[in-house]
């Protein structure tokens, strides 16, 4: 199973997290959103207004790069983007503050459920449930992140999902047209 990180967010992390507790469905209880980019957040900004809690926002654009070590393993370094926030009380430094170290210790808790999933799924009796397995812990990057909204402040983080390439870049003549000879 491939790594998909819109849904293992949604799923994994925003409904069962307690702090968190989206609803699908529930416009009240809505705390999870996605973005096709950081730089295209109107959808979002509009709900992170009179919202109570957190809010995880999750960048759903395709990233990454391939990597071959000059080996036969090719991998698809995938690069994934959340943001947690929450909102701060305006022109409060203090509050600004403790929202954002409020976001890193659930953050750590995200990072901590996804640390024991790429253990999961290392165990083949159990069988591959989340494609963390392929989680570099090494390529995880953060920074803080608002005023978003109505001065939401929180923590954004990059990391990288490597899984191999060699049953997905096979090359077969029969996707070819053969070469013309004049």
């Amino acid at each position: 199973m491939d790594y998909d990180h819109v849904i293992y967010m949604r799923d994994e992390i925003a409904t069962k997290l307690q702090s968190i507790q989206h609803v699908e469905g529930d416009e009240s209880r809505r705390h999870f959103f996605r973005v096709s980019s950081i730089a295209n957040m109107e959808e979002v900004i509009q709900y992170l207004t009179d919202m109570e809690g957190y809010a995880l926002i999750v960048e759903d654009m395709l990233m990454g790069r391939f990597i071959d070590n000059d080996s036969n393993n090719l991998l698809n370094n995938k690069s994934n983007v959340f943001m947690l926030v929450k909102q701060a009380d305006l022109a409060d430094a203090d509050s600004r503050a403790t929202a954002i170290s409020d976001c890193e210790a659930e953050c750590m808790k995200i990072f901590s459920k996804m640390f024991r999933d790429k253990i999961i799924d290392y165990k083949p009796q159990q069988g591959v449930k989340t494609g963390l397995r392929n989680l570099d812990r090494n390529s995880i990057y953060y920074q803080t992140v608002g005023p978003l909204g109505d001065n939401f402040h929180g923590l954004m983080y990059t990391y990288n999902v490597m899984p191999p390439l060699a049953d997905k870049v096979v090359y077969n003549e029969a996707d070819w047209l053969p070469d013309v000879i004049s």
